[in-house]
C-alpha cells in the first residue's frame, strides 16, 4: 500500500519553515516577542518515530 500522507506533509513543513513568524503572529500573537525565530531549527528526522513501538504507532498510554 502506498503512503500518500508524506507528499502533503512536506508542503506543511516547508510552509511553516518559510512563514514561522507569521504563523505565530496570526495564531499565537502573545508568544511572538518571547520567541527567537532566528535560532529556529528544523531537523530532517521525523518525530513520529518517537511514538512507534516495533513499527506500530502508539495510540494511547
Amino acid at each position: 500500500m502506498k503512503k500518500t500522507g508524506n507528499r502533503f506533509d512536506i508542503r506543511h513543513k516547508e510552509t511553516l519553515t518559510l512563514f514561522l513568524r507569521e504563523y505565530f503572529e496570526l495564531f499565537f500573537p502573545d508568544l511572538v516577542d518571547k520567541i527567537r525565530f532566528e535560532t529556529a531549527r528544523f531537523p530532517d528526522k521525523e518525530l513520529i518515530a518517537l511514538f512507534e513501538i516495533d513499527g506500530e504507532k502508539k495510540t494511547g498510554p
